[in-house]
């Protein structure tokens, strides 16, 4: 009778996300949402074409502070709002035009 080996193999990750969109009104009663809201400075973000990055510029440029809101999906992010930001300490907020290859910085 032949010897029957003890074959291990080893799990690898799809790359497929841990999570899911869902809307609001899905939701179900002991269900789970994930809602990230950390307020990390992200210094890698690029400024989003057409009417919102045209307004998030201009306001940038007036000397507002903004806090953005980023999507991601399918290993991209982009800015999707942006609203004033009402905290009491001020932060850095870098910008990266999609047409310019340097960084603008400015410290409230």
């Amino acid at each position: 009778m032949a010897e029957m080996d003890d074959h291990h193999f080893e799990t690898g990750d799809s790359g497929a996300s841990q999570t899911y969109p869902m809307q609001c009104s899905a939701l179900r009663k002991n269900g789970f949402v994930m809602l990230k809201d950390n307020g990390e400075i992200r210094e890698d973000l690029k400024l989003p074409e057409g009417e919102l990055g045209n307004s998030l510029r201009a306001d940038f440029d007036n000397g507002k502070d903004l806090l953005c809101t980023v999507l991601k999906s399918c290993g991209e992010e982009c800015v999707i709002a942006t609203k004033p930001n009402t905290a009491v300490d001020k932060q850095i907020i870098r910008l990266i035009s999609p047409n310019e290859s340097n960084t603008s910085a400015a410290k409230k």
